[in-house]
């Protein structure tokens, strides 16, 4: 097993990492400008863990993690980030895992595509126990920051994925919000994926945009004022 160790707290840092098997990834960022390349190939390859989660803390973060095969874990605590962290992660095989923790961190925007069966997205404020193939995903506790954007990709064919995105908003702020899924595109083919989607503020507007197409999805998104 080939573990890693990586510690920025610089500027403009530009970190690249390359994984031809499984491969271990600690990550603990801090500072501001950070550019983060994450790339692993094969399967059971781990950035961060359930106990040990990769942390993300610095402004204007830009990271690409991307997981090429199955039983991959993401496991990100960006919950003190101090703005402006743009995440985009790609996902191609099943059985992956992609678990965001952030809290009420500063402007995210999230970019995630999948292609693949059996994957978890969760993105929340904290999380609660991970699903599994008889408990579907859901947030512990839900994100409360403005100004965010989380867009989530599951290519055609790919099935029983499950989402779950938790967001409360920050009363007496003046931002706004669009969480967009797409499951199957626009061809039917996507057949038992899982999708919850949360929102509640008393000031912000909040917008989901679902596209999904296949048989016996489960969606249940659930807005309100003050849930």
């Amino acid at each position: 097993m080939l573990k890693k160790l990586l510690t920025v707290v610089m500027i403009a840092i530009t970190t690249g990492i390359t994984a031809a098997k499984a491969a271990d990834v600690y990550l603990d960022q801090a500072g501001s400008s950070s550019t983060i390349d994450i790339t692993q190939q094969g399967d059971g390859n781990v950035v961060g863990t359930s106990s040990d989660r990769a942390r993300i803390s610095g402004t204007s973060t830009d990271v690409d993690i991307s997981q090429d095969g199955s039983n991959n874990e993401l496991m990100i605590d960006a919950d003190s980030i101090g703005g402006a962290l743009d995440l985009d992660v790609v996902q191609d095989g099943s059985s992956n895992e992609i678990n965001l923790d952030l809290g009420s961190g500063t402007d995210p925007a999230i970019d995630i595509n999948i292609a693949g069966d059996s994957n978890q997205v969760d993105v929340c404020g904290s999380m609660t126990t991970n699903a599994s193939s008889s408990t579907d995903a859901t947030c512990a506790a839900d994100m409360n920051q403005n100004y965010i954007g989380i867009d989530v990709d599951i290519a055609n064919s790919s099935d029983s994925n499950k989402i779950a995105i938790g967001r409360d908003g920050i009363a007496g702020t003046d931002g706004s919000t669009e969480v967009k899924v797409s499951i199957g595109g626009t061809t039917a083919g996507s057949d038992s994926n899982i999708v919850n989607i949360t929102q509640d503020s008393t000031t912000e507007s909040g917008v989901v945009d679902l596209t999904i197409d296949g048989t016996g999805n489960e969606i249940n998104i659930t807005q309100g004022d003050g849930l």
